[in-house]
């Protein structure tokens, strides 16, 4: 019997993930730092070694999407150890645990397109070959996490691949990512909740957008691909500027806003393009994105309209 384990199974990502799978009639069971147990569902804290081996133990997992973990750069520039904690040594726990407890499991790793971190301005999209020169302290704890899945899979023969995910999006998305905190000032905005002025960071950076929905679609095709001991980008392959961004959500609330700069949202290292190349995945397993940006933010402002206009 197929049993499926999604770590973070309650964060953005994850529930899509969990909803996903169960749609498809697999058995899941997912975790969580911060729910309290329920069928099927468990708490799981990374940096404890004897919780993580438990949880394990129990479900005995068949398979395993881990996207437990702490997955904010801004963050990571202010609790370094604590997101070296979480990303590395919990993977380190994670992988240990399914070496003792499970150890034919297939575990799909999911890392960032910010493990490549420094990229040439005139590469216009980069491949699973190119160099890896992070610039945040979450992007070198999702590239250690990353290397030492590979480790792991060449050294104890673990049925490992390990994902480097662009820019996902979509409704439900925690504040603290771009396109949220856009869509949570124009929507005060429009409820004149707020005066029509928002505040932006750096709006020149241009990278690869994909609507999470898209996004979990390709889990489940990598979770069951052939591949094993390899790492596979998961983008759309489009550049959009953070610019054009804003100017769609504006466009779509048809409200007049001035934009204004706050240096408190500029990151102290910012990566200036970040374009993948998703020709590796379209040919392991078949997938492509299928929902447009477009659609994306709409869904997004929508949402977060809602989540304002309840709150009145």
């Amino acid at each position: 019997m197929t049993r499926m384990l999604v770590t973070g199974g309650t964060g953005f990502v994850g529930t899509y993930m969990v909803n996903l799978l169960r749609d498809l009639g697999y058995q899941v069971s997912s975790t969580s730092h911060s729910r309290p147990e329920q069928a099927n569902h468990f708490y799981l804290d990374l940096t404890n070694t004897s919780n993580v081996q438990a949880v394990i133990q129990q479900v005995k997992p068949t398979h395993i999407i881990h996207l437990a973990g702490q997955s904010s750069v801004q963050h990571s520039w202010k609790f370094k150890q604590q997101t070296f904690d979480i990303n590395l040594s919990g993977t380190i726990n994670l992988l240990d645990a399914i070496l003792k407890f499970s150890p034919d499991c297939r575990v799909l790793s999911v890392g960032s397109s910010e493990e490549y971190g420094c990229v040439d301005q005139k590469d216009t999209q980069i491949d699973e070959m190119y160099f890896t020169r992070p610039m945040s302290p979450y992007g070198v704890s999702k590239l250690s996490s990353g290397l030492i899945c590979m480790q792991y899979a060449k050294a104890y023969c673990l049925d490992i691949v390990h994902t480097r995910t662009f820019n996902h999006i979509g409704p439900g998305q925690s504040l603290g990512f771009v396109t949220q905190d856009f869509a949570q000032q124009i929507a005060q905005i429009q409820l004149g909740k707020r005066q029509p002025v928002i505040h932006v960071g750096n709006l020149e950076s241009i990278r690869d957008f994909t609507d999470v929905r898209d996004i979990v679609k390709a889990y489940e095709r990598l979770l069951f691909s052939s591949s094993t001991g390899e790492i596979f980008n998961v983008c759309s392959g489009v550049g959009i500027k953070m610019a054009d961004i804003l100017k769609t959500l504006i466009d779509i609330s048809n409200v007049k806003i001035n934009i204004q700069r706050d240096p408190e949202k500029m990151r102290p290292s910012d990566v200036p393009i970040l374009v993948g190349n998703n020709d590796k995945i379209t040919s392991a397993t078949g997938w492509a994105p299928q929902i447009g940006v477009a659609a994306s933010l709409a869904d997004i402002l929508h949402d977060r309209w809602s989540k304002e206009h309840a709150q009145r």
